[in-house]
């Protein structure tokens, strides 16, 4: 053990390497020791430091900067500034400042993001079902099963929603809308664009689906309007 150290006047001193930082550091005794620390003074401190400072969050929670309420504990252990809410309004506001403070450069993301949504059809796919759990509630593999369950067919007219005459062109997805199916929900559970989940009835193609809107999903319209095509 002594070959390990060396001794300078009244004092043994022998380098060691951290194990956190992996920093060479000196470790000095008086007399030789078999047992050392593993890491060096200052991650040591660190260490002590962030301690104190997670007990003193627990104790007394500082509050969001925005809103006031309490913060949860983010992924790497460290209380966030600022509640889940206002943390999301804080990102979107700051992307929009870069956008209005670098025109130029937001105009080469959306060229290249419009071209990457061109080209890959996995990119929108992803999208699309991301916009269709935020909006209407249901998972991919909810989709997915309603797609089969219908053939991929419109639930009304049996046809592929493809080659619609009347379908707007998605904005930058290089594809026409009318090529996917729409979600219908009863807009008597949900009144707006948004829906529960809960009260989602099926996929629709665009005419069908703008058909029963502007009928005001009313039954009796629509079987007047059956009736009045009877009409010889």
């Amino acid at each position: 053990m002594r070959s390990l150290w060396t001794k300078t006047g009244e004092t043994w001193i022998r380098q060691a390497e951290c194990a956190q930082c992996g920093v060479t550091y000196t470790v000095e005794r008086a007399t030789p020791v078999r047992r050392i620390p593993t890491r060096c003074v200052h991650c040591v401190r660190a260490r002590g430091s962030e301690r104190s400072r997670r007990h003193r969050n627990k104790a007394n929670p500082p509050a969001c900067v925005d809103c006031g309420a309490t913060p949860e504990y983010g992924p790497s252990g460290r209380r966030c500034r600022r509640c889940a809410d206002c943390e999301k309004v804080a990102r979107l506001a700051a992307q929009y400042a870069w956008r209005e403070t670098h025109p130029e450069q937001w105009a080469v993301v959306q060229a290249r993001y419009t071209e990457r949504r061109r080209t890959e059809p996995a990119l929108r796919a992803r999208k699309h079902a991301g916009m269709v759990f935020r909006i209407y509630g249901i998972s991919p593999e909810k989709l997915a099963e309603l797609e089969g369950t219908q053939g991929g067919r419109c639930a009304i007219c049996r046809q592929l929603p493809s080659g619609e005459p009347n379908g707007r062109r998605g904005k930058g997805s290089g594809l026409p809308r009318s090529a996917r199916l729409h979600v219908d929900h009863d807009h008597a559970c949900c009144p707006g664009k948004e829906s529960c989940g809960q009260c989602v009835r099926g996929l629709l193609c665009g005419n069908c689906n703008t058909m029963i809107g502007l009928a005001g999903e009313n039954p009796a319209v629509l079987a007047s309007a059956i009736e009045y095509l009877k009409r010889e």
